[in-house]
């Protein structure tokens, strides 16, 4: 018992650095670095029909459609993982989410793995079918989307500047007649087949954007936005063909049918009343000397107002704490040895690219597991699970907050201030959009929306 307390009170002092650092950071900016790929998505140009998929590769694309398109309304509370397992030879889809899996989307994964079966044992089945009642089941998420780009759309085009150039007018055109106005269901499932269509049609709304950027009328990160809406408007479509090629080519794996379970999984409780966190306190905490300190505060002020950030981190100490889907199932095959389809390769597919804090660990488990793709957003609300895995947490708390706090250091000798969400220096598609080409020469048009693509994760 007495040396279980210490472990305790070990902890407790290691998630206290740990939040201080991630309350401090979070208030001076969501992004903490630059986008990751996922590692087997960064070929330049070669596009899915190109390349030659592995069985292992096949699942990972099973699980991450299976999350995308759980993920209905594509809000924090919806985001999605899943993980492939077998029990008894049989298939097991599971899947967990940010909170917890409605009952909706288990019995609406059933019905696709259902029909993903009749089209295996009868090929000539109308694969649109499954499209439709994907897409009849996102039309929130599309909804979603489809308001942004309109929003972006119409931030940007403003018709008396922009009437001298003919493709931002045929730009205009296209948006007008092409996006529905009230987002009903069934427009928005006609949306997203028409943008999903359009990348793959020369002079499409893809080709104009492009076209736009090559004349410097349009900014790369504008264009990048419209891009990658557009993308995602269409993207559910991409997810159901790239599940029936797997489905179709994993006859194994589902020839005694699959079962899906969820998994729901508490966040460890923190008494939080004794922190009396504050901005000041934590400043005071993480830099001993005055001069630092004040050092600290002068680059605060540079970009920031530091009232209202002050308050910001005092509303974000009081607000509930959540276990990210992906970490709720890495803690279920940590605390119930569930057996996982692909043991050599364990991979778990989530319907966002992971956060700063879930990269880091994933990165740092001792399982191994398959590296995902992150946009290194730093959220205060993250969560350690309640019950204890594999990974060792103190050494997880303590390295991170230690890395937190360099980087912290760097941001201040740089007088770098905070990035913006959709700033990324690494991207290929950030660099070879700004003329419509990179190191390599002129980009045709499906190498140019393959990089968008990759570099993006599109979500």
């Amino acid at each position: 018992m007495a040396i279980s307390t210490i472990i305790l009170n070990h902890e407790e002092k290691r998630i206290r650095e740990f939040y201080r650092i991630v309350y401090l950071l979070s208030s001076l900016g969501l992004r903490r670095g630059d986008r990751i790929k996922r590692g087997d998505r960064i070929n330049r140009g070669i596009s899915v029909e190109q390349k030659k998929f592995s069985v292992a590769e096949y699942r990972r694309n099973v699980a991450d459609a299976l999350a995308y398109i759980s993920a209905y309304d594509k809000t924090p509370a919806r985001v999605t993982a899943v993980a492939l397992g077998i029990e008894e030879g049989r298939l097991v889809v599971w899947i967990a989410a940010n909170q917890e899996v409605k009952p909706k989307v288990e019995n609406f994964l059933n019905s696709v793995l259902s029909r993903l079966d009749q089209i295996a044992y009868d090929p000539e089945l109308e694969r649109d079918d499954l499209v439709d009642f994907v897409l009849q089941f996102n039309w929130k998420g599309v909804k979603k989307y489809h308001e942004k780009f309109g929003s972006e759309w119409a931030s940007y085009y403003e018709p008396p500047q922009s009437s001298g150039h003919s493709v931002l007018r045929e730009l205009n055109h296209w948006v007008q007649e092409t996006c529905p106005k009230p987002g009903k269901p069934e427009d928005m499932a006609d949306l997203a087949r028409k943008c999903y269509e359009e990348r793959k049609r020369n002079g499409g709304v893809f080709h104009m954007l492009n076209e736009a950027t090559k004349q410097g009328i349009m900014s790369s990160k504008v264009s990048e936005q419209l891009c990658n809406l557009l993308y995602k408007i269409g993207k559910h479509i991409t997810m159901c063909l790239n599940l029936i090629d797997a489905r179709m080519s994993l006859t194994e794996d589902f020839k005694h049918g699959a079962v899906v379970k969820p998994v729901c999984v508490p966040a460890r409780h923190l008494d939080r009343t004794e922190w009396r966190f504050s901005f000041d306190s934590i400043t005071t905490h993480i830099f001993r000397s005055e001069s630092e300190k004040q050092t600290f505060y002068g680059h605060v002020d540079l970009f920031h107002d530091h009232e209202v950030i002050s308050e910001k981190l005092q509303t974000w100490v009081k607000n509930p704490l959540r276990v990210h889907a992906e970490i709720q199932l890495i803690n279920h095959f940590d605390t119930n040895n569930s057996p996982l389809l692909e043991e050599r390769n364990p991979y778990i597919g989530c319907s966002k690219p992971a956060c700063y804090l879930c990269y880091k660990y994933i990165a740092h488990h001792p399982r191994q597991w398959f590296r995902p793709p992150s946009h290194q957003k730093l959220y205060y609300s993250w969560s350690l699970p309640k019950p204890r895995g594999k990974e060792n947490r103190e050494e997880f708390l303590a390295t991170t907050a230690e890395v937190l706090q360099r980087e912290l250091r760097e941001d201040i000798a740089n007088k770098r201030g905070p990035r913006s969400e959709f700033d990324d220096s690494t991207s290929t598609v950030g660099r070879t959009m700004e003329a419509g080409h990179g190191k390599a020469g002129p980009l045709a048009l499906h190498e140019w929306l393959y990089l968008i693509d990759v570099s993006w994760h599109i979500v």
